[in-house]
């Protein structure tokens, strides 16, 4: 059912009372104090027993709260009953209920209504008499004072949260701000939360590229070492060939040498014999071709001929 709005202004309040403030405006303002009508009543009470005046004077009391809470009732079209309002109301109906009990159970006797007729008893005797009821109303006005108090807090609760609704607006304004704030804070921290992530991966990268590094340089230094041991080994072996290689030579060269002395002397020495012979041969030819104009001299002299018979 569609609500029909409250046009009740409040100059004091400046602004448009709510149905609850105006049923609790309502109760305050029909709202007894027992404690400064107790003084009023006494005189007019004093002439009955403190039984009837006490039945009537809660009588009154649950009377005045009927009335109170048919103040909060409107019409069937204005209507606006608040869970807070039913909660007052409970809560008025109980507290009538507890007075109608407790008047109820005080017992009505023959005494109290010849009490009530007779004119005998002192004013005295019913103070005295009044005074535990007036000791239970004062009990009951500090009850009241406190449920007042509660639905002066409650109604100061109602209003902060009265003006926390009309806030709404502006509070939707500031989540809708908030959210988008938080969208921009979510792709900002995305953003640096995947920097992160890539730096890390970076990172890792290097580290695989810096232990990848140390082992080809490992590896390439135990081969380098080992290229260098074996070129060691090869060289040191070379040289030791070339020693031996050199020392061959040198005995085979020291041989040489001295063959070579050898065959000089024996150069030498047939050398000497062919100048020896050359000389002989030379001295030969000499004394041949002597020997021979000799022999033809000889034949001219004796004209011998070599091919006479003779001669042969």
């Amino acid at each position: 059912m569609r609500r029909i709005p409250n046009h009740r202004f409040s100059l004091a309040k400046d602004r448009t009372v709510t149905p609850f403030e105006s049923v609790l405006d309502s109760i305050k303002q029909h709202m007894p104090n027992p404690l400064k009508r107790t003084t009023g009543r006494q005189e007019s009470l004093r002439g009955k027993s403190p039984v009837s005046s006490l039945k009537l004077f809660m009588g009154s009391k649950s009377k005045k709260g009927e009335d109170r809470n048919d103040l909060g009732d409107t019409p069937k079209g204005h209507r606006q009953e608040t869970g807070f309002t039913r909660q007052s109301n409970g809560k008025r109906n109980q507290i009538r209920d507890r007075n109608e009990d407790w008047t109820s159970a005080i017992p009505e006797s023959k005494q109290d209504d010849e009490t009530s007729e007779g004119e005998g008893s002192s004013d005295a005797q019913a103070d005295l008499d009044l005074d535990p009821y007036l000791a239970r109303v004062k009990d009951l006005n500090m009850k009241l004072e406190a449920s007042r108090t509660a639905v002066e807090h409650t109604l100061g609760f109602y209003t902060q949260h009265q003006r926390e609704i009309q806030k709404i607006d502006s509070t939707r304004q500031q989540l809708k701000e908030m959210r988008e704030k938080c969208i921009a804070y979510g792709n900002t921290i995305s953003g640096l939360q995947r920097l992160e992530r890539e730096k890390e991966q970076e990172a890792d990268r290097l580290l695989q590229f810096q232990e990848k590094k140390t082992k080809l340089e490992s590896e390439q230094d135990k081969r380098y070492a080992k290229r260098v041991e074996d070129l060691e080994k090869e060289m040191k072996k070379s040289q030791d060939d070339d020693r031996k290689k050199i020392s061959d030579l040198q005995a085979k060269n020291n041989e040489l040498v001295q063959d070579l002395e050898k065959e000089r002397r024996k150069l030498k020495a047939a050398e000497k014999s062919y100048k020896d012979i050359e000389k002989l041969r030379s001295l030969s030819e000499a004394e041949a071709e002597m020997l021979s104009q000799k022999l033809k001299v000889a034949e001219n002299e004796f004209g011998l001929d070599a091919q006479s018979t003779e001669y042969l």
